[in-house]
């Protein structure tokens, strides 16, 4: 492996790991309408244990696979700032930014006990915000009152016989 890209592979490390443990995070919560309709009440109860032990699990998990993947390095300031900037260029686009970043602040922190908050070493400002997300679909309808006001009522409840308006 070229020396030069082992920020790059670290960074893929953390990356990987976070999309693992936010599809099992989504799994587990998507999960949670099929066992109330079920009335699985245990299920429930463990889904919810699983899902507060999942985040610690799989940062441990990640913090051990790039300890072991940097070596010497995993107390390089130089290569940790490097690992963070190839993470954030690639999870700039991603509507989970916050929570990825905070994912590889967990494992910096795991990996460097004692160390206070860093700002070259961490996300400490976030980069994104929660309203950053643009859905493709739009998620209201523009309606123009025309006469007869009934025309925009079939618009709007269609189906609804013009007897009933």
């Amino acid at each position: 492996m070229f020396e030069k890209l082992l920020p790059y592979e670290a960074a893929y490390l953390v990356l990987d790991s976070y999309i693992q443990y936010h599809h099992q995070f989504k799994r587990i919560t998507k999960r949670a309408k099929f066992r109330f309709e079920l009335r699985d009440w245990y299920g429930i109860q463990n889904d919810t244990k699983e899902r507060l032990t999942l985040y610690r699990e799989a940062v441990g998990e990640a913090t051990e696979k790039v300890a072991a993947f940097l070596g010497e390095k995993r107390t390089d300031r130089q290569t940790w700032r490097e690992i963070k900037e190839m993470y954030l260029e690639e999870i700039f686009n991603f509507n989970t930014r916050n929570i990825a970043e905070t994912f590889f602040n967990s494992v910096f922190r795991h990996a460097h006990r004692g160390l206070s908050a860093d700002e070259d070493l961490m996300f400490v400002q976030a980069t994104g915000s929660y309203r950053e997300f643009r859905s493709a679909l739009p998620i209201y309808h523009t309606f123009f009152l025309t006469n007869p006001v009934e025309h925009t009522l079939h618009q709007i409840f269609p189906g609804i016989p013009s007897s009933a308006l």
